[in-house]
């Protein structure tokens, strides 16, 4: 598969790191497994796991009202059961 990208501006900077994070993903990642990929050693907001879901559901919106030719795929959380994220191709 070759290397993801967006077709399309307009994305923000946070957006962007997710998409990053994903695209460079082998396996499906939960809302923990992403938090250090988007964040790294920087400071962490004060709700980073609330704003990490957000961007991600912004993102996936805006990909979709874009047309992108990737699409983000997200299991519903059951439980204690974390969120995961996979970037699958349409």
């Amino acid at each position: 598969m070759p290397k993801p990208q967006l077709k399309s501006d307009g994305y923000s900077p946070t957006e962007l790191r997710v998409f990053k994070a994903l695209a460079t993903a082998k396996t499906v990642l939960t809302s923990e497994d992403l938090l250090p990929k988007v964040y790294g050693g920087r400071d962490r907001p004060y709700h980073a796991k609330i704003m990490l879901n957000a961007a991600v559901r912004h993102l996936a919106d805006k990909m979709n009202a874009n047309r992108e030719p990737y699409k983000i795929k997200r299991a519903k959380r059951k439980g204690a059961r974390l969120i995961e994220t996979a970037l699958v191709r349409r």
